[in-house]
């Protein structure tokens, strides 16, 4: 809690039924994928899919949106592009014109966007014939 700056008081007296929080979830999960498998894409994804995957299966009714194994790890994506070894493939090791521009502030939020900005330039570099080897 110390690293979220969340209240825990706050969140039992005022936070969301997990049924409903996480029912609400899945269906804009599934509204955002429309007819298209839905993937979990974070960094690392390992820390992330343990939480969400048991929230989904605990509360939400269909379950987790992404199945049982639909994610990708963005770090991963960058350590096979790069051709490196996992401990030269974190962001520290990362050119920086891939790094996001927004900082990293443990805000639920404020994390999933900068993932996000770190996933489209992990991944434009990945499909273009520019990517240079670490």
């Amino acid at each position: 809690m110390a690293v979220n700056g969340l209240d825990r008081s706050a969140l039992l007296s005022n936070g969301r039924d997990p049924h409903e929080a996480m029912e609400a979830a899945a269906r804009w999960v599934h509204t955002v994928a429309g007819n298209h498998r839905a993937v979990l894409v974070a960094y690392p994804v390992a820390f992330d899919w343990a939480f969400l995957y048991w929230y989904f299966v605990r509360f939400a009714q269909q379950g987790s949106p992404f199945g049982f194994s639909s994610c990708l790890d963005i770090r991963t994506l960058y350590q096979a592009t790069a051709h490196t070894v996992h401990d030269l493939s974190g962001k520290e090791h990362m050119p920086s014109e891939l790094l996001p521009e927004r900082p990293h502030t443990h805000n639920a939020l404020d994390d999933a966007i900068e993932q996000a900005e770190l996933f489209s330039n992990v991944f434009a570099w990945a499909l273009s014939d520019h990517h240079v080897t670490t």
